[in-house]
């Protein structure tokens, strides 16, 4: 009897974890070429179309549509979680925005400027610094003798 036919509870977990990792990539490359997709539709929108708010009100329905099917699979106690992380979430983009706007963009690229400067400063201070002049290596008697 050949025993690599037979179905242990290894095998059926290591299977199962298979699919699960390869339907997870399959979900991530679906929505990296969605992306790529939007950011080609975004693109066009540029070179003359449509309007760019309508774009983004499509997107925003797409991902609204995607979310609320995995918020249908979740537990009630889940979803109590997630709308109090989109709470917090929305929150925190209103108060980001609003501060934003109260921003001079000439003084955020005068700080951007000034940071990246003295980072650059920095690292080449780290990458040129001259070891200690090193002595050439004694004999030990030569430095018990002295």
């Amino acid at each position: 009897m050949d025993s690599s036919n037979v179905a242990t509870p290894g095998n059926f977990l290591t299977e199962s974890f298979e699919k699960l990792f390869l339907s997870t990539v399959r979900l991530s490359g679906a929505a990296t070429l969605y992306g790529v997709q939007q950011l080609e539709s975004a693109v066009s929108v540029f070179q003359g179309g449509e309007g760019f708010s309508q774009q983004l009100d499509r997107l925003e329905t797409t991902v609204n549509s995607l979310t609320q099917c995995l918020v249908e699979e979740i537990s009630p106690s889940k979803k109590d979680a997630l709308e109090s992380i989109s709470n917090i979430t929305a929150q925190m983009v209103r108060q980001s925005f609003d501060s934003m706007m109260l921003l001079d963009p000439r003084q955020v690229f005068r700080f951007a400027g000034s940071l990246a400067q003295k980072s650059s400063e920095t690292i080449v201070g780290w990458t040129t610094k001259k070891e200690s002049a090193a002595e050439e290596p004694r004999l030990a008697a030569e430095v018990l003798a002295s």
